[in-house]
């Protein structure tokens, strides 16, 4: 009996072993833990300016009338003239779209009461003319155009460049170019060797140029003084940033 219980004591101790080794994490795992390559993070921006070549308006068409009726078709009545300034100045139909179109009641108050007076329709369309690089007085000869037109209003002008790649490629050289350099300064103080990249990460943005003032174009004729619309286009900017680990020796 008590040479049974000694052997099961003996067994449990060895089975105990085994389990407690099986859990251990090998050498070999240490070592290449500690055998990782050392690295050093640095990061660079670089930002590309170019003049706009293309512009997108939001524009809108509003009227109150007495029925909502008589309120689109006076709306309908200013988009198709809005249409055929368009094609005059050479906008294709692909490049003039409907944002939104709103029927609503038109109240007023008066004595603490709210009194119907009419029906409210608006078409918001956004307008692109591209081209503008070479011929930016195609957007004030289209402003002078639809700035007659009966209740036009014009909430934001946005310039930009339509195809942005060659941009981007040129602000990413930038970028890396200034992260190797500071990345070749940190190595010389901290007295390592620099040596190849070992992962890039990057992040990219554009801003256009944009004018978001209202502006509220009634239906007046033009002044006899009218000298017709200035727009500067001002710049667009693409910019991109790249974080760079180089490994160090």
């Amino acid at each position: 009996m008590h040479r049974t219980r000694t052997l099961l004591v003996i067994f449990l101790s060895l089975l105990v072993l085994l389990v407690l080794s099986s859990c251990m994490t090998p050498l070999f795992r240490m070592e290449l833990t500690r055998n990782e390559p050392s690295v050093i993070t640095v990061s660079g921006a670089g930002v590309v300016h170019a003049a706009p070549d293309a512009v997108t308006l939001q524009v809108s068409f509003t009227a109150v009338e007495l029925t909502t009726r008589e309120a689109q078709a006076l709306v309908n009545r200013s988009v198709e003239q809005m249409l055929k300034i368009a094609e005059t100045n050479r906008i294709p139909q692909d490049d003039i779209r409907t944002i939104s179109l709103n029927f609503n009641p038109e109240y007023e108050w008066k004595d603490g009461e709210r009194t119907l007076i009419g029906q409210r329709v608006r078409q918001s369309m956004s307008v692109t003319l591209k081209g503008i690089d070479s011929d930016i007085e195609r957007l004030g000869l289209l402003l002078d155009g639809i700035g007659v037109l009966s209740g036009l209003e014009i909430s934001s002008i946005v310039f930009f460049v339509e195809d942005t790649e060659a941009l981007y490629q040129e602000a990413r050289s930038l970028a890396f170019a200034k992260a190797q350099e500071k990345a070749q300064q940190f190595a010389l103080q901290g007295e390592v060797t620099l040596g190849k990249p070992v992962s890039v990460s990057e992040y990219s943005q554009e801003e256009a140029a944009r004018s978001t003032n209202t502006k509220m174009m009634l239906m007046e004729s033009a002044a006899a003084d009218y000298t017709g619309s200035q727009i500067p286009s001002g710049s667009f900017s693409v910019r991109a940033s790249v974080t760079v680990q180089y490994a160090i020796k």
